[in-house]
């Protein structure tokens, strides 16, 4: 009998109990919450950066920005061209210009294109080509003509354009 208990003898500590721990979620502390918003904001932060830059990659691939269209002035015939007693210009001028689109996958739209035609540093003729869609892998030619009838250059001007002609 002497693993006995008797009410006389001295008290026993009670059993230990294990006790959870209490989560550190959202409930309670103010801490807790202002982790869990930058924790969710910096998830979907990342998440964006991500979408962003697979958008991006795959807006390179199929735009390749490395063939840019060539554009090149091919002639300029001057069917006619004079200069009058009183500094006037008379001229018929004809450019042919070519434009090229080496991608494989995209087409140009062009709106309409202004040529202008000048001696030193006076436009003394306007022409507009009308603006059409160039097709991929194509090249394309442009042909505008410059009609000017009497255009007042300065006596300068047109002395030294009637010596160069």
């Amino acid at each position: 009998m002497g693993d006995q208990v008797h009410p006389g003898s001295p008290s026993i500590p009670p059993p230990a109990t294990y006790a959870k721990p209490r989560h550190r979620g959202c409930r309670g502390r103010l801490a807790g919450c202002c982790c869990c918003l930058l924790s969710i904001f910096c998830t979907l932060l990342f998440g964006f950066l991500v979408l962003a830059g697979i958008t991006i990659l795959v807006l390179w691939l199929v735009l390749k920005p490395i063939h840019l269209p060539k554009y090149s002035l091919d002639n300029v015939d001057f069917c006619s061209f004079s200069v009058g007693q009183n500094n006037n210009v008379n001229a018929d001028i004809l450019y042919t210009i070519t434009a090229n689109n080496p991608k494989k996958k995209i087409g140009i739209k062009y709106d309409n294109i202004n040529i202008e035609s000048e001696y030193d540093g006076q436009v003394f003729g306007h022409s507009t080509a009308p603006g059409f869609y160039q097709g991929h892998q194509n090249v394309t030619t442009i042909t505008s003509e410059v009609l000017v009838n009497n255009y007042a250059l300065t006596s300068t001007s047109a002395t030294t354009l009637a010596s160069q002609i």
